[in-house]
């Protein structure tokens, strides 16, 4: 019986010898329906190809080391199952709008110096000095956000630190050193110290363990520019420009309402409607742009919109049905005001 495989496609990139990063692929065994995307690399690394570099950590979907694009969107590998794209290829790229380091290996240090640049940690009035207790939170208060969805264990800890607590303090370029090294090192850990192969980091922070190493570097990182056409590569990239480009027909329609409302106001003989082929097919374009952006817009409401009803949140489609009745309510309004107007 033929062995049962599956081709994964991975960016690879030296910063050393290559100019620009390139694809490799490599086939390998899928004897296992819940095997992941990382151990699928994992395979790869430990039988197949030795210096494919990338980060992992947890294997377990909490601490986000692993993420990566996975055929165009990202995904934490280590929840990603192979079997949701077999018998395709699967394409395995480094997270967009990261420079590269190595591989799948990403620089993240611009991230964390903006991360940190907002403090988001409790910033109390009268801090606590170090060592002379701690900031106590009841049971409560942690389950209360102990289940945050993806985004990992720095999820976790930004959302323990900015909605746990109320603030007594302002943010950015406010607080003492001491806070913030105290706080530093709890929101970073998961993201400093992932596993990765030493061949992952610039040669200059090698035998540092593992991490990124900090500092300068001595080779240099790839950084992916964004193409001009990008928005015509998928479907929803595409439909989501178009989404935008409604604004325009709309906005040129509204200029001649409201020319045509400011001649009326100068009485019979100065107003002058339009009456042409080419304003009556403009007027049709309007209108569809007008349904296409509210019907798009409105039906993203239920993701939006969060109400909660006798501590339950509501799903999404009572609150689109609800922005569709009001913007019914609206157009109808509007209707009225138009035709009243013309009389």
């Amino acid at each position: 019986m033929t062995e049962k495989t599956i081709t994964i496609k991975a960016t690879r990139f030296d910063p050393d010898t290559d100019a620009k990063p390139r694809m490799q692929t490599y086939e390998i065994p899928f004897p296992d329906e819940s095997m992941v995307v990382l151990d699928a690399l994992n395979y790869i690394k430990s039988h197949v190809d030795g210096s494919l570099s990338y980060r992992w950590s947890c294997r377990m979907g909490i601490c986000g080391s692993c993420g990566m694009m996975v055929n165009g969107q990202s995904k934490l590998s280590c929840s990603a199952f192979l079997r949701d794209y077999w018998p395709k290829p699967v394409i395995v790229e480094p997270l967009n709008n990261f420079p590269i380091i190595r591989d799948l290996v990403i620089d993240m240090d611009d991230f964390m110096h903006k991360l940190k640049s907002i403090k988001p940690w409790i910033i109390r009035k009268n801090e606590i000095p170090l060592g002379a207790g701690e900031h106590r939170q009841t049971n409560a208060q942690i389950d209360e956000f102990r289940h945050c969805g993806s985004g990992g264990n720095l999820g976790v800890q930004l959302r323990r630190r900015v909605l746990g607590r109320l603030p007594q303090g302002c943010r950015p370029g406010q607080g003492d050193p001491a806070d913030q090294a105290r706080y530093h090192d709890a929101v970073r850990c998961a993201v400093r110290k992932p596993r990765m192969s030493v061949e992952a980091l610039p040669s200059a922070h090698r035998g540092e363990g593992q991490g990124e190493g900090h500092g300068g570097r001595s080779t240099r990182v790839y950084r992916k520019t964004m193409p001009a056409t990008w928005w015509t590569r998928k479907g929803h990239y595409f439909w989501y420009v178009v989404r935008e480009f409604t604004a325009l027909p709309l906005a040129v329609w509204l200029l001649l309402l409201l020319g045509e409302i400011k001649s009326a106001g100068g009485g019979a003989a100065l107003y002058h409607p339009h009456s042409s082929t080419l304003f009556i097919v403009f007027s049709v374009i309007a209108f569809l742009a007008a349904m296409y952006h509210s019907i798009t817009f409105l039906s993203l409401a239920g993701v939006i919109i969060h109400m909660n009803v006798v501590d339950r949140q509501l799903p999404p489609w009572p609150i689109v049905w609800l922005m569709f009745i009001l913007w019914a309510i609206a157009s109808y309004v509007v209707l009225y005001f138009l035709i009243t107007l013309g009389r």
